[in-house]
């Protein structure tokens, strides 16, 4: 025993395990141990939560570890997460025959499948070789693992050896409260290839050996498909543009310092990652044309243009108060020009108060040296554009040139964002540089000028929106990002860094809960039944309302109601009101109403109350639901004796707080 102690004491006093602890692997390390422990114990942060209260009400959820599912983040809970079970039970084939009469899950959904596309979906490969419940938790975390770990080796990139500031601050931008609210693959995705594509852009650039350049080649090209099939261009524009502007930035400091055959040579490279990246996602745009050209012709998305200006200056300056979205009371006091938690979010925007200090520091250094810093240039440009077109109105050929007229303003904020994120680095970068620095006089002096900026802000909000904050509240929040400033403009870089993670952990820690597995729909007793049932049959459902929508299709059996990701029009258009198509002709949630009524027999009544909301008020024996092979129906409400007599109860589940009755149609 005193031997393997002895062997131990070695081990850990040698020059290897020494390196190992100062090098750049140590956190990735942490970060890749977190992962598999968060995947093995089965852990997520899933809102699947909300559908224990609908069963059993304010009981205590065994499943639930800590915090509290957000209703408001219903596209996770209600989209995707029930179509990824509903993937599950069908053998994750590409096409869902489950959903109408079979609908493509390569597009849109980030449901998982055995399309060859997703080679570029990394996130989703733990389904074809783990558990479900594992697979879940891997692919929830992941997104936050890739997104640390861009973050970090992106500025490890910029800012070699600052491995402890690199740490904290890849946790801040995990921590941002948009990417919180907006926790799904399409907005952090959109990000973290963007990063990552931007290390290797800046490898490429570098490489001195011939194979180095063609394996940061590949490496980039897989990156470029795998962003652009995120697809949902709302997200991806602004992170494009960002990456973009920050490339041009890199390639003109750089490009003197590269000898000019290897520079060729890598440009070479570099054009035949895109090339090669274009091609593949040529390949897949034409094997799913027909489904695009459905998507581009609908209502909504559509192809839907935005003008510019209009934005609220006010709100986007006041991500101070990011903290207080999370208590849904107040929120819904505030919601200054948007509809929920999520559209109100914002990132904890350094940007607007380093600025000035980069501007003095960006003059001193090409006063001095004559060297123009060109990634803090072309950041700066950028948040120009970006600012122009959330508040200038009547600018549409920017709009046209740059692609942000295909970006509603309240997604433009993730482009903001990344350009913060960025904006710091570049800013450490250049003070770094620097043997100034400010005085205290004047770093307290312009700090609280911005203490001043944020305190009369936070007063404003007070009285315009009683009830969201109070005054107390008010001073308190006006404080942080003040003493942030401070440290940066006093080069207490580490310092201004956990300042930053510390209030970005408490602007979004109630947000989402931890919660273990999926028994809460996958076991239930209303899943259950509904894989008892149905058996061999090809007959249909239809849930009537939007909670259960789903249910159907996630236990593998066809459903008319639930998410169409893309209009199906073949089956509404039986419906023969033509004039309507614009109420289905859209990604909507396909909800059905029973007519109950024993006196009155009405024709399918259609409306969209919300642009992803298809309603249709039905008799549960409309021939309608018989064409459409129908044999199905589930209701929270009972029938009535003589409202349908085309049916026969097969099933009552009893839950606690609510019952379902399960229907067999008899036409």
């Amino acid at each position: 025993m005193k031997a393997l102690s002895d062997k131990l004491k070695k081990i850990c006093k040698s020059k290897a395990v020494n390196n190992f602890f100062k090098g750049v692997w140590l956190f990735p390390v942490i970060l890749t141990l977190t992962l598999v422990v968060l995947v093995v114990l089965q852990i997520n942060g899933s809102s699947i939560g909300i559908y224990y209260k609908i069963f059993y009400g304010n009981t205590k959820d065994s499943s639930l570890i800590t915090g509290k599912p957000q209703a408001i983040r219903s596209d996770e809970w209600m989209v995707n997460t029930q179509k990824t079970i509903a993937q599950k039970n069908h053998d994750y084939k590409s096409i869902n025959i489950n959903v109408g009469n079979g609908e493509d899950e390569t597009l849109i959904t980030d449901a998982p499948t055995k399309d060859w596309s997703t080679i570029f979906k990394p996130h989703n490969l733990g389904y074809f070789v783990l558990p479900f419940d594992n697979a879940f938790s891997l692919r929830w975390w992941i997104l936050s693992y890739f997104l640390i770990l861009s973050c970090y080796f992106f500025i490890l990139v910029l800012l070699p050896k600052k491995r402890l500031l690199a740490s904290a601050l890849s946790l801040a931008m995990l921590f941002s409260p948009f990417f919180q609210w907006w926790y799904q693959y399409s907005t952090l995705g959109s990000v973290y290839y963007c990063l990552f594509g931007a290390v290797a852009f800046i490898k490429l650039l570098q490489a001195k050996k011939r194979i180095h350049a063609g394996l940061w080649s590949i490496l980039l090209a897989y990156l470029a498909i795998c962003f652009i099939l995120i697809l949902y261009p709302p997200f991806q524009i602004p992170c494009a543009l960002v990456l973009v502007a920050f490339a041009i930035g890199y390639f003109l400091e750089h490009k003197k310092n590269i000898e000019k055959r290897i520079l060729k040579r890598n440009l070479l490279y570099f054009l035949g990652a895109i090339v090669l990246s274009l091609l593949i996602v040529g390949i897949f745009i034409y094997q799913k044309s027909g489904i695009i050209t459905t998507i581009q012709n609908t209502a909504y998305p559509g192809q839907r243009v935005v003008t510019s200006g209009g934005y609220n200056l006010e709100h986007l300056l006041s991500s101070n108060l990011s903290p207080v979205l999370q208590s849904v009371a107040r929120t819904n006091t505030y919601l200054s020009g948007t509809t929920n938690q999520s559209e109100a979010s914002n990132f904890i925007l350094l940007i607007p108060f380093l600025l000035i200090p980069a501007v003095y520091l960006f003059y001193k250094k090409y006063k001095k040296y004559k060297s123009i810093d060109y990634l803090i240039l072309s950041s700066a440009i950028m948040i120009i554009i970006m600012l122009a077109w959330l508040f200038v109105p009547n600018i549409d050929l920017l709009g046209k040139i740059t692609l942000l007229n295909r970006v509603p303003l309240q997604r433009l904020l993730i482009g903001l964002g990344l350009l913060n994120f960025i904006f710091i680095v570049g800013f450490i970068r250049l003070y770094g540089q620097s043997k100034d620095r400010f005085s205290i006089c004047i770093s307290s002096l312009y700090s609280l000028l911005v203490l001043c900026f944020f305190l009369l802000l936070d007063f404003h909000v007070v009285t315009k929106y009683p009830g969201f904050i109070d005054y107390k509240y008010a001073v308190l929040l006006a404080l942080p990002i003040a003493v942030i400033i401070f440290c940066f403009m006093r080069k207490y870089f580490k310092v201004a860094v956990f300042g930053l993670l510390l209030f970005s952990i408490f602007s979004v820690f109630y947000i989402n809960p931890l919660y273990h597995g999926s028994a809460v729909l996958t076991q239930t007793p209303l899943s259950q039944a509904i894989q008892k049932i149905n058996g061999s049959s090809n007959k249909k459902w239809v849930s009537e309302g939007i909670v259960i929508e789903n249910f159907a299709t996630m236990n593998g059996e066809r459903s008319l109601s639930g998410v169409y990701v893309y209009p199906q029009l073949d089956i509404w258009r039986k419906l023969n009101q033509k004039d309507k198509e614009v109420f289905y002709n859209r990604y909507a949630h396909v909800n059905f109403t029973f007519e109950r009524s024993p006196k009155e027999h009405i024709s399918p009544i259609l409306s969209s109350p919300a642009a992803d909301q298809f309603n249709i008020i039905i008799e549960p024996c409309d021939n309608f639901l018989k064409d459409n092979n129908v044999g199905f129906l589930i209701t929270s409400v009972e029938f009535p004796s003589g409202t349908a007599n085309c049916t026969d109860l097969l099933k009552k589940i009893n839950y606690p707080n609510i019952k379902f009755y399960i229907y067999k149609l008899a036409f």
